[in-house]
């Protein structure tokens, strides 16, 4: 066999790179070109949401999920947008695809998980929201999981399963919840007692005393549970509590009390004297600091001189002028509060009256006292309908 020439060694060398950098070049070229057909159905999926054109943008993000079928980002975002759209069974079927890939990693996984769980939320599919939040509550998103079917528990109202969820939350550190777990509890005594199950409704609200000590609600709604089942005094007791840390739950207890008083004075006249005149001097003091009309009207309850009570309204409407004391000021001997109240009471009765005469828009809804031909909410014109006071 002949030797080959070392002078063609060096010619063919040269011409062999060349050729194979060409190839090269063309190959890269060609893999950008694909890469720009792949991605041009999304460019303009992009382009169309932002124009405002959401069936058309939708079209385009299939397309592109198609030509690149390994993109999650992709299908995360078209799944959003039709739930976004309404069409909740397609953006199912996105997030189902995402799960049933045998290779999709971890975090995507729990993330499909996550967001079907949305999908069938937004659709009104309760009970599995509720599997799909189940089942994302042990991965990546699990935190958010339990938030969201925290908030279905109580949007279907499964009181304890709401009080279940919110315990994991607390138990993860993801923040406290002790006082909505105690709104969970109120909620279940109040179950408890349309049922007639009055043991029921007081475990439940001592549950939600100790779960949220300083929340005015238990405290509140564990007085009424109290007095309904006979405990006049205990009830007092309960709803005095409120007055350190919440003094305006108290005020609006106040007559409540003053009531309950009196049937404890009526049942046990010695012991009723005492908290009688126990509460008086609760409702002076508690006025004193932070007025209140309603505790006016307790004071009044308690204390049978009709003067005095008369006196006790006339002097609050004159400081504060809140349509509550003008309605019972109405209600007393015109003699007694006409000289100095009149004309605070004739502006008050047309102040209310304004207030009450309304126009609104037929096209948006907006309201106003005031008339416009062409509707500030919407600016329709001739919307707002004439009428007259």
């Amino acid at each position: 066999m002949p030797e080959l020439d070392p002078v063609w060694l060096l010619l063919i060398a040269p011409l062999a790179f060349g050729l194979g950098w060409l190839a090269s070049r063309f190959d890269r070229r060609q893999r950008e070109h694909d890469r720009k057909e792949q991605l041009q159905p999304y460019y303009r999926g992009l382009y169309l949401l932002l124009s405002d054109q959401q069936d058309k943008a939708i079209d385009a993000f299939i397309t592109s999920t198609q030509n690149d079928v390994d993109s999650s980002d992709l299908h995360f975002a078209l799944g959003k947008l039709l739930r976004k759209r309404g069409e909740y069974e397609r953006a199912v079927r996105v997030h189902e695809h995402l799960l049933g890939r045998p290779q999709q990693d971890a975090a995507d996984r729990d993330k499909a998980q996550f967001e079907l769980g949305l999908d069938y939320m937004s659709a009104g599919l309760y009970d599995r929201a509720e599997a799909a939040f189940e089942a994302a509550s042990h991965g990546s998103f699990a935190t958010d999981a339990r938030l969201e079917g925290l908030a279905l528990s109580e949007r279907t109202r499964d009181w304890p399963r709401a009080s279940q969820i919110a315990q994991q939350l607390e138990d993860s550190a993801a923040g406290s919840f002790h006082r909505r777990m105690a709104h969970h509890a109120c909620e279940q005594a109040q179950e408890a007692q349309a049922r007639g199950d009055t043991a029921q409704r007081l475990a439940q609200l001592e549950r939600a005393v100790q779960l949220a000590p300083d929340s005015p609600r238990p405290r509140w709604m564990q007085g009424d549970a109290l007095r309904d089942q006979g405990d006049l005094a205990a009830a007092l007791d309960t709803w005095l509590d409120l007055l350190p840390h919440h003094p305006e739950a108290f005020a609006l207890k106040a007559v409540d009390a003053a009531r309950t008083a009196l049937e404890l004075h009526a049942s046990d006249p010695e012991r009723g004297l005492a908290e009688r005149s126990r509460l008086l001097q609760t409702l002076e003091a508690q006025y004193a600091a932070q007025p209140a009309f309603s505790l006016i009207e307790a004071w009044n309850l308690l204390d049978a001189d009709s003067a005095a009570a008369s006196e006790r309204v006339r002097t609050h409407f004159l400081a504060h002028t809140d349509p509550a004391s003008l309605m019972a000021l109405l209600q007393i001997p015109p003699e007694t509060w006409v000289a100095d109240c009149g004309p605070l009471v004739r502006r008050e009765i047309n102040r209310l009256a304004q207030s009450q005469q309304r126009h609104g828009c037929v096209a948006c809804g907006f309201e106003s006292q005031r008339h416009f031909w062409q509707c500030p909410g919407c600016s329709s014109w001739d919307s707002m309908p004439l009428q007259a006071p």
